[in-house]
């Protein structure tokens, strides 16, 4: 009898999209997915500065050469470490995010095309905490809240006009249809053994990621590591058949959010 033991570690990486490890230029669309050049809007170049440790970094530009992003790897496609910055096309600042080991630590900013601030917060190895306030593109008060160690301790939001509205949180992760329960029987129901290793009784392991982008749609799934190649086309199939989720947030607007997911199949 087989047995397929499924377990999974799910890490979010703070709202920004991930990136494919390569020595080489490669063309990506909208959705920082690749492709080929003629269907590209950005192509990018990664750089291994050290490699024993795999520590470099990534540039993403624009076709027309304006740089998009520049992020920072301890371990490239595996663990952020440093500064991650993003420009709007005009060259103005977006966003400045700091990570050390893969964790959003110190503080965090965003601005508006229009060099306007747009929000800053403080994190403590991933976790909020501190203070939050974020900005409508009028530059009265969005929200203002304050964390402790991932803990809303207390927290106001208000419209354009600086009334006070409902709060709501300032990130909110993706979900799964019918939540975490839902995910996991998917999983056990939509993950195959693959034939060889049936046959050969061989146990296996492997690790993905992937983005749900903001429109809940997964994509950009790639195999990070794997120890059966069939069990990667396997798995590759099985998120592409996964249903749309309900898309991560921050501070209100939906962000696209990596995952990385490792599987372990034992084949009794």
């Amino acid at each position: 009898m087989n047995k397929v033991l499924l377990s999974m570690l799910m890490w979010a990486c703070a709202m920004t999209v991930g990136y494919s490890q390569t020595d080489s230029v490669t063309y990506l669309d909208k959705d920082f997915n690749e492709t080929s050049r003629g269907y590209a809007v950005f192509y990018r170049v990664t750089q291994i500065t050290d490699q024993v440790s795999g520590r470099g970094y990534q540039k993403d530009f624009f076709m027309t050469g304006e740089l998009r992003q520049e992020s920072h790897f301890s371990k490239v496609d595996s663990v952020r470490d440093g500064l991650s910055t993003k420009w709007y096309r005009n060259g103005q600042l977006e966003s400045k995010t700091e990570f050390v080991k893969g964790l959003q630590h110190g503080k965090q900013e965003a601005w508006y095309e229009s060099g306007q601030q747009k929000w800053v917060s403080n994190y403590d190895k991933g976790k909020l905490d501190g203070e939050t306030k974020s900005y409508h593109s009028n530059q009265k008060p969005k929200r203002e809240d304050i964390y402790r160690q991932g803990k809303l301790l207390n927290g106001q939001c208000f419209n354009e006009n600086g009334a006070p509205v409902p709060h709501y949180l300032f990130e909110v992760m993706p979900e799964f249809p019918g939540g975490q329960k839902a995910m996991f029987q998917f999983l056990g129901n939509n993950m195959r053994i693959p034939k060889d290793m049936q046959k050969a009784k061989q146990s296996g392991h492997i690790i993905l990621s992937f983005v749900v982008g903001r429109d809940g749609q997964v994509g950009h799934i790639q195999v990070v590591k794997t120890t059966h190649e069939s069990l990667a086309r396997n798995a590759v199939q099985m998120l592409e058949a996964m249903p749309r989720w309900i898309p991560g947030t921050q501070d209100g607007e939906a962000v696209p959010v990596k995952y990385t997911v490792p599987y372990k199949i034992k084949v009794d």
